[in-house]
């Protein structure tokens, strides 16, 4: 699915991501180009911003809940939990 969307000319990676979760409902996305999540997952699990952050292993850690995972990153943020943090993101 994601190939089929990203040949439509101005879909990239990060808006097919958003479609199939948001509009596809699918379970398992992580999108690895948010900048969103990878600032929740530094402040999450206290990795420093000069620290390379892999997310092949946070994506089989959540496997099959990846989405869910993400919908709470993005819920952390948009609660202000991160703030606390902020010296930790890109």
């Amino acid at each position: 699915m994601m190939k089929t969307l990203t040949n439509v000319n101005g879909i990239g990676n990060w808006t097919a991501e958003m479609f199939l979760i948001f509009s596809l409902g699918r379970l398992n996305i992580l999108s690895y180009g948010d900048i969103s999540i990878k600032n929740a997952i530094r402040w999450l699990y206290n990795v420093d911003k000069n620290e390379p952050l892999d997310l092949n292993h946070f994506y089989s850690k959540w496997n099959p809940y990846n989405t869910i995972a993400s919908l709470y990153l993005w819920e952390a943020i948009n609660i202000g939990l991160t703030k606390e943090t902020s010296d930790l993101f890109e």
